[in-house]
């Protein structure tokens, strides 16, 4: 049987843990080895969130599901990192059911019957309340630093935390990675480049995500709009 991996971590400090896109990698081939199927391909989704399908990687995992034949499974290593909306993970699922193509969980093998179905969607609803509490959580612990003068988010491209004299954490611009941000925003603003062009540009130069790939196009459009750089509050 022929399999495609989908890995994802949303932030760096998942990338760190055992969570991290080579440990999720590792543990999906080591099980699509011991069942005997073939992986076909992978698709990784960086620094991305599971609240939403809207994904570069995502998204071409499931074109590529829906245009190709003789893919039997998609694999994942725990169902939460496909996603961590109900509707979004059965509208997934659906879609690659039609093609004939099963989604298999290395950490929740659930039984094809109808208690497996069960205890697959209560997973799934457990993982979608998860993900809303923590967004409130972290909503209350962002909105106390901000109070105190604090920026409560990582840094974005081109900049890097330095922590104070006072314990305070402060972003300052990165030598390697603002000047490329800076030209980022040159170059666009020329009216010369779309977003792939730029991506392909910025690559050559330099510009690449933290496991050295292209920035997809999605990801350049979300750094050519990000708050940040204009001195706003928010990401």
């Amino acid at each position: 049987m022929n399999c495609l991996l989908y890995a994802r971590v949303s932030t760096d400090k998942q990338a760190q843990k055992d969570l991290s896109i080579p440990a999720q990698i590792a543990a999906m081939k080591e099980y699509a080895r011991r069942n005997g199927w073939k992986v076909m391909g992978h698709f990784i989704d960086e620094g991305e969130s599971a609240k939403t399908a809207d994904r570069p990687e995502l998204k071409r995992l499931i074109q590529h599901c829906k245009e190709n034949k003789g893919i039997d499974i998609v694999l994942v290593h725990k169902i939460d990192r496909l996603a961590r909306n109900l509707i979004d993970y059965a509208t997934i699922k659906a879609i690659l059911k039609q093609k004939g193509i099963r989604l298999v969980s290395v950490s929740e093998p659930f039984d094809d019957n109808p208690i497996g179905h069960l205890l697959e969607n209560i997973i799934a609803s457990i993982s979608e309340w998860y993900s809303a509490n923590l967004g409130e959580e972290i909503k209350k612990a962002n909105l106390a630093k901000l109070k105190k003068g604090e920026w409560p988010h990582k840094p974005p491209l081109g900049y890097r935390s330095v922590k104070g004299s006072n314990g305070r954490v402060k972003h300052l611009p990165d030598p390697r990675t603002a000047p490329l941000v800076r030209q980022a925003f040159e170059l666009f603003s020329s009216g010369n480049y779309s977003l792939q062009s730029l991506a392909e540009e910025m690559h050559s130069r330099g510009l690449k995500t933290a496991f050295g790939r292209i920035y997809s196009p999605e990801s350049v459009k979300t750094l050519l709009t990000r708050r940040f750089y204009i001195g706003g509050s928010s990401p």
